[in-house]
């Protein structure tokens, strides 16, 4: 009878086990990802109990001659937990097996050592996995600590962005160290190709998440750089938190948080009393400012004279205003105030509600006051929104249709497939009415790219479109360590304020870019003034980059959500400024003097 009942026990533990780790490995996090948790110990834990449970009937025959009852329970326990240790170092014989069970009848005769057999073989399988898995972070720490006086990076998150920017960082920095945290268990075959291609790079990497492993250990002369990107925003600003109480003491150190929400600029303005260089990326922010600061100027070259004035207008098409599109409406307001060009955006979205939320997130930038009003000492400009409007219709068609002199398009209406189709449609219909405006379009994958802007029809006919946002491009050295716009951005803060209030309000960080991108594109166009230094300036160019100054930050303050009031306010997004020119005070005018000169 003990037979039977170990028997069922011991194949009970087994499938139970085998249910929990099936469970296990279904459940998710907050952020959509599997918990991380190693099948391993849990099935190894429940091999030594179902092996325990196989020995008792063996040692408890073995030992019935035993006068004491107790004795007798004690020695069969005792040599149970030694023969099934034995079992996960392949030193236990299966002959005693085979011995006690042949009086056995029927199922049972057959079945426990069949099943008995499988967990001897299955025992030391496991034990050589945990020794595999054991020896394989023992290797990552040993690179780790030999690796003491490199310069470290360090990725929270395995993904295609993090991974094309590690990359990167191994291409143009042989000696210094990639570390991958958080990599426990591959979902797909996704995964497994990304955990490839840091292999490949040389890179290590922990099960730990960034938080668990001793950073501090490092040599304190040498850089360690940490790049919080992990897909949803909440895990990123907790892991932001939990780094920068644990090394705010430390030197040489500097942390990337990639965020895009308002949370994220409490959380950074919050990091006082630290050493740590903070920089928040904005995913949408950082590709359509640099996109202005590197190529803004076609959208000037391609601008269309304005019959019987001496004024050229750029007439924009956003199409799609999720994160992307709308940030680039709101930059065109302020990066277009330029004398001698107007600017008109025609802006569509899918969403019925777009105007009121883009309204909502800026209200006096489409303020009637303001929106499509010409105004002597005001920023000048006109946004139309087409809530509703799906690229796909008829409707689209329509309204593409009566914008007869269009410059410059951006789309970015969703997938790759989606902005690749819009763009080629849109391009198709303003061919048809004579009109070649510059189209950009937002294409995540890299080798698309190529082909995209190199794309022709059967006869030849080139269709135009510049792909930017790619992964490789935007997730470089270049453009997330080592930013031109970030250092020139940067050398403006300094005319008024400290460095370290650049890198930790992103109110500051965000206007100086704004102006950084201004500043380069007057200079491209020969504004008056522009290429000089303030000390430099002659009356006629004092009086043009003030009033020119005073424009752009009118519409940049406009696009950032503030809103006229008697006196400043930032927490109300209200300030006493946004005023015409003239209303000014002179120490104001001689601030747009300032902000304004090279």
């Amino acid at each position: 009878m003990i037979w039977t009942i170990c028997f069922c026990l011991s194949v009970f533990v087994i499938l139970s086990i085998l249910c929990w780790i099936l469970v296990k490995s279904k459940t998710k996090n907050k952020d959509g990802r599997i918990k991380s948790f190693n099948p391993l110990n849990y099935l190894m834990a429940g091999v030594f109990l179902a092996g325990l449970i196989i020995f008792i009937p063996v040692y408890f025959d073995f030992f019935e001659e035993t006068a004491s009852p107790v004795f007798r329970i004690v020695k069969t326990a005792l040599l149970s937990i030694h023969n099934t240790i034995r079992l996960f170092i392949i030193d236990s014989d299966f002959e005693m097996i085979r011995e006690s069970t042949a009086n056995l009848e029927g199922f049972i005769y057959h079945a426990y050592p069949v099943y008995t057999a499988l967990i001897y073989v299955t025992a030391p399988i496991l034990t050589f996995g945990f020794i595999l898995s054991f020896f394989k972070n023992v290797i990552s720490y040993a690179k780790y600590v030999f690796a003491y006086r490199k310069d470290v990076y360090v990725f929270s998150y395995l993904n295609d962005y993090s991974v094309a920017l590690a990359t990167d960082i191994a291409k143009n920095h042989k000696k210094a160290l990639i570390v991958f945290t958080d990599i426990y268990k591959f979902d797909d075959d996704k995964e497994h190709k990304l955990f490839e291609q840091i292999n490949a790079i040389g890179a290590i990497s922990f099960k730990k998440d960034i938080t668990h492993i001793n950073w501090g250990f490092h040599s304190k002369n040498s850089e360690i750089y940490f790049f919080i990107l992990n897909e949803v925003e909440g895990e990123n600003i907790k892991i932001f938190s939990q780094l920068n109480e644990l090394y705010k003491t430390r030197d040489n150190t500097e942390i990337y948080l990639f965020s895009r929400t308002a949370q994220g600029d409490l959380v950074l303005s919050n990091a006082v009393d630290s050493k740590i260089k903070v920089r928040k990326i904005n995913y949408a922010q950082s590709l359509i400012y640099r996109t202005l600061y590197e190529r803004g100027e076609e959208i000037f070259r391609s601008a269309r004279p304005i019959p019987d004035s001496n004024k050229k207008m750029i007439s924009a098409v956003v199409i799609g205003l999720g994160n992307y599109g709308s940030t680039l409406v709101k930059a065109l307001t302020w990066f277009c105030q330029m004398d001698g060009y107007e600017i008109k955006i025609n802006a569509f979205d899918e969403d019925e509600k777009a105007e009121s939320k883009f309204s909502s997130s800026c209200p006096e930038l489409m303020d009637k006051r303001y929106n499509g009003v010409s105004v002597e000492g005001e920023s000048e400009y006109s946004i139309i929104i087409h809530s509703g409007i799906d690229y796909t219709t008829k409707e689209f068609d329509e309204k593409i249709k009566a914008i007869k002199d269009a410059t410059f398009v951006f789309i970015s209406s969703g997938s790759d497939a989606s902005n690749i189709s819009c763009a080629v449609k849109v391009r198709t219909l303003f061919e048809r009415y004579n009109l070649s405006p510059v189209i950009n379009t937002v294409v995540y994958d890299s080798e698309q790219k190529a082909y995209i802007e190199r794309a022709t029809n059967p006869r030849g006919q080139e269709y135009k479109i510049n792909c930017i946002g790619d992964i490789k491009t935007t997730y470089s050295e270049k453009v997330i360590i080592d930013s031109e716009l970030e250092q020139d951005a940067l050398s403006r803060h300094l005319k008024y304020g400290k460095e370290e209030d650049f890198w930790r309000y992103d109110y500051n960080y965000r206007s100086s870019t704004a102006s950084a991108i201004h500043m380069k594109a007057r200079i491209l166009l020969g504004i008056k003034g522009a290429d000089k230094k303030e000390d430099e300036l002659t009356e006629e160019d004092i009086s043009t980059i003030e009033l020119l100054e005073h424009k752009r930050w009118n519409a940049y303050m406009r696009s950032e959500g503030f809103v006229h009031g008697e006196k400043r306010n930032d927490l109300a997004k209200v300030h006493h400024n946004l005023v015409f020119f003239d209303q000014l005070s002179d120490e104001d005018k001689l601030k747009d003097r300032k902000v304004g000169s090279k």
